[in-house]
């Protein structure tokens, strides 16, 4: 396959970083209709590459387009890799004994679904006999009691008199249902508020300093073992591990927390880090053919990117 065009490599790269409001600019401009599309040489499709990203937003706005939850890629398609069949989960369970358990038990319950349905008609003839049975003779009258003024204003009287608790068990009934639905209500509102403030405490702690300063050390942390990896193994688009939002929020919030010249250190070790001529130097003959074009494009970009915050800051 080749290399994914301009208007999806970008739509990859705001993918990355989970950034939902860049991800339907760039569908609204460029008027991408076709989010089930292929964009690596695995055969990946959007859906699966915001998976292995780890991009629940992403994720949720796709399936709410209802993009095509039931596509592999090539390393799941059972005819291309039949392999995929005994790969464990997280459970030590296989595609294949899931498979076999399920089949066992389909045969375990063999009812059909017109066995099914004469069974309940059935019961259901049962109980409106039984329902008969017990309450035949209670507000009839004998014919030849049926002139007996007294008898017709007794069964009257004894209906009344069995008539109107039920009403008054029915209106007691709708009063309990109307109040546990709103107590329903009540409950699914609170869960949703308590969602909402969960979503704005999460919010403002990834955007305070303590939590952009952790992700900085995780970022460097990965970078090392990046860099110490096997110099002969493939290297995809995942393997490498690229700057987040939090990363860029660390440079604009150091900026007047540190000495100029620690800060201007910091970026300088970056633009050698991500300069693409150093980069494809270092790493091009491992890239993946597929996927070569897409990352050098996107090293550029974060080389130009780091290029502009060294400008802003020597201008100041």
């Amino acid at each position: 396959m080749s290399s994914p065009s301009k208007k999806y490599r970008r739509l990859l790269k705001y993918i990355d970083s989970d950034d939902l409001d860049k991800i339907k600019h760039v569908i609204r401009k460029y008027e991408i209709d076709n989010l089930n599309v292929k964009v690596s040489g695995n055969g990946s499709y959007l859906i699966h590459y915001a998976s292995l990203n780890g991009s629940l937003e992403c994720i949720k706005y796709f399936i709410e387009e209802g993009v095509d939850l039931g596509v592999v890629d090539d390393d799941l398609c059972m005819e291309k890799n039949p392999s995929c069949l005994d790969k464990e989960n997280c459970q030590g369970q296989t595609p294949r004994a899931l498979l076999s358990s399920l089949h066992e038990r389909e045969a375990e319950e063999p009812v059909s679904g017109a066995d099914a349905e004469r069974e309940w008609r059935e019961k259901l003839a049962d109980e409106c006999m039984n329902d008969y049975n017990l309450n035949w003779g209670d507000y009839e009258e004998d014919f030849n009691q049926c002139n007996r003024p007294s008898n017709r204003k007794k069964n009257y009287t004894s209906y009344q008199r069995t008539s109107k608790p039920k009403r008054s068990e029915q209106e007691s009934s709708s009063s309990k249902s109307s109040k546990s639905a709103k107590r329903d209500r009540e409950k699914a509102e609170k869960k949703k508020q308590k969602e909402k403030n969960l979503k704005e405490e999460i919010l403002t702690h990834k955007r305070s300093l303590q939590y952009v300063i952790i992700c900085f050390n995780e970022y460097e942390a990965k970078w090392s073992e990046f860099m110490k990896t096997d110099e002969t193994s493939t290297l995809l688009v995942r393997h490498i591990p690229w700057p987040s939002d939090e990363i860029w929020s660390y440079f604009e919030q150091h900026r007047s927390k540190m000495d100029e010249s620690d800060y201007k250190k910091l970026l300088r070790e970056q633009q050698i880090r991500w300069h693409p001529d150093k980069f494809e130097q270092r790493f091009g003959v491992r890239l993946q053919p597929s996927e070569k074009e897409f990352v050098l494009q996107r090293v550029n970009d974060i080389s130009q990117k780091i290029n502009n915050i060294m400008t802003s800051f020597q201008s100041q």
